[in-house]
């Protein structure tokens, strides 16, 4: 996800903060920043404006799917902030932001053998590497397909609730099933469990050539969620 920062020099940069949110903030939901009583966070309909007040400066932070869109946070939020300034006071400039990848790792579930993250996040998306139900100590895929699909859900939660986010978070599932239609339908019930009314992307596919040789596990996923 794109994002940029823009940092103003100000003598009052609680009160340009609080007029750029009240301003914005009558057409734009504004959401609270954890640690900063004067910022806030702007959603538009094409991404994320956060504006916080710094000692001697204002701070200006935008992000959005793409460019374009990462374009427009950046134009309104500095176009309506420099209209405050009295003489050119107020003077904008993005630099781009390298957005930093983080590794997510959790005792709850199985690990990888390798260089292999069970997760990594960056930008507020959460990416799952490759995971199947087995106990996160003994490494044992159950002989049961409805508890081993049980134990992928576990592990596939554990996993989210360490990187800050949960199953309700998920916006894409990829499937691999040893047999579809022999495995399918006992997936799909878990699936409804533990999603409930949720409801990911998904897609699934069928293939024999996954997994540890001898653990004969019925099913592989990847997810990706969203926390924000």
């Amino acid at each position: 996800m794109p994002t940029s920062t823009a940092y103003v020099p100000t003598e009052a940069p609680e009160r340009y903060a609080k007029q750029l949110l009240a301003h914005l903030g009558r057409k734009n939901p504004v959401e609270p920043v954890d640690g900063a009583p004067d910022a806030g966070r702007l959603v538009f309909a094409y991404g994320r404006g956060t504006v916080r007040p710094e000692a001697e400066r204002l701070v200006l932070e935008a992000d959005a799917p793409d460019e374009e869109s990462l374009a427009r946070v950046q134009d309104v939020l500095g176009r309506h902030l420099e209209r405050f300034g009295a003489r050119r006071e107020l003077t904008v400039h993005w630099s781009a932001q390298r957005v930093r990848v983080q590794v997510i790792h959790t005792d709850d579930a199985p690990s990888h053998v390798g260089p292999v993250p069970q997760a990594v996040e960056a930008g507020g998306w959460i990416y799952v590497s490759a995971l199947f139900g087995a106990d996160a100590r003994e490494r044992v895929i159950p002989e049961d397909a409805r508890a081993e699909a049980e134990q992928l859900f576990d592990n596939l939660a554990a996993i989210l609730t360490a990187g800050g986010s949960g199953l309700t978070d998920v916006v894409r599932v990829g499937i691999v099933m040893r047999d579809l239609q022999r495995d399918r339908p006992v997936f799909n019930e878990v699936w409804a469990q533990r999603f409930g009314k949720h409801r990911p992307a998904r897609s699934a596919i069928e293939s024999s050539a996954f997994g540890r040789p001898g653990e004969n596990a019925r099913f592989m996923v990847e997810a990706v969620a969203y926390r924000g």
